[in-house]
């Protein structure tokens, strides 16, 4: 029988849903390692070689120990990669091509992997882009809110305006953690919105009415959703920002709704996302965001899915009987 290949979950240290995906996978007996990118370059060793057929092969690990093979990795949960961590020697006017080589090399390495992968990095990222998940999902049946992406002040008004003043909000066009806020209420009169418009375009939307919201996180074959409301108050505009105060109990949703959400990851490329909707008074279920590194402990520890199970056994599965390395 081969041997199992090595797990890599790629995060930071501290990150509880990698240490928790972690603990599954030794409770499974499977070989897995936390990889944090955050060490490289300075506490981490990177090596590279070209082989004949043109492929490269590598290494990777603490540069005071023994690096871990590349062709030992059978599969790799994509987390949440932190930015390198570059010496502080570095010259400001140096810093971003010192940045990008980095990169090339680091994408070198993940590129070498024979692995499985949750997620395919360029399919992460591409996923992450919510003007295309909104054009994806509308075309697939789903129900999509009116939406507005626009830097020009004037047009943002006019969208605001077209419905009742408080029923519009506004959220950044990309998930960037350097400009991140939560969802917003936008009005017509709030200048200092629509001036900022002009330097940074912004996504506006109809302001979906809520019964409840609902995350349906999709793992490979398998689906998980829950409901999310806050008993004896109003829906909240981002129910993030209220999570301790939030009922989360499981659903389960329609056969149609749950056959076009997992036609969605799919056609997105991933294995792993964690979709945002909102159910309307009338029962309409609209599609609001997928994010491809969603979090899920909040839905396990309040619903008892077993969503880090199901993510270890998958991990492990595609390690023991992924292709042999070379």
């Amino acid at each position: 029988m081969r041997k199992s290949r090595l797990v890599v979950v790629v995060s930071r240290s501290s990150d509880s849903h990698a240490c928790a995906v972690l603990a599954a996978l030794r409770r499974l007996r499977a070989r897995a390692l936390l990889v944090d990118t955050a060490r490289f370059p300075e506490r981490s060793g990177l090596s590279l070689a070209l082989l004949a057929d043109g492929s490269w092969t590598g290494s990777l690990g603490a540069l005071s120990h023994a690096p871990i093979d590349a062709t030992a990795v059978g599969a790799v949960w994509w987390r949440r990669p932190e930015p390198f961590s570059l010496h502080r020697s570095v010259e400001d006017e140096l810093w971003g091509g010192v940045y990008c080589a980095c990169d090339a090399a680091m994408g070198a390495l993940w590129n070498s992997l024979q692995a499985f992968w949750v997620n395919d990095i360029a399919a992460d990222a591409a996923a992450e882009h919510k003007p295309s998940q909104l054009a994806l999902a509308g075309s697939l049946g789903l129900a999509v809110p009116r939406s507005c992406i626009t830097n020009d002040p004037a047009v943002a008004r006019a969208f605001i305006l077209e419905r009742q003043d408080g029923e519009t909000i506004h959220k950044n066009v990309v998930s960037a953690a350097a400009i991140w806020k939560p969802t917003r209420v936008a009005h017509a009169r709030d200048r200092r919105l629509l001036a900022s418009v002009r330097h940074l375009p912004l996504l506006f939307q109809e302001r979906v009415p809520a019964e409840v919201d609902v995350r349906a996180t999709i793992l490979g074959q398998d689906l998980f959703a829950a409901e999310i409301d806050f008993p004896g108050a109003k829906p909240a505009l981002d129910w993030r920002l209220r999570l301790r105060r939030a009922r989360v109990r499981p659903v389960k949703l329609p056969h149609d709704l749950d056959a076009k959400l997992r036609r969605l990851v799919r056609e997105l490329g991933l294995v792993y996302g964690a979709v945002d909707l909102r159910r309307r008074p009338d029962g309409e279920y609209v599609f609001l965001e997928v994010n491809p590194s969603g979090e899920f402990l909040f839905v396990e520890e309040r619903t008892g899915q077993p969503i880090t199970e199901a993510l270890a056994a998958l991990l492990a599965r595609e390690a023991r009987e992924g292709p042999p390395s070379a």
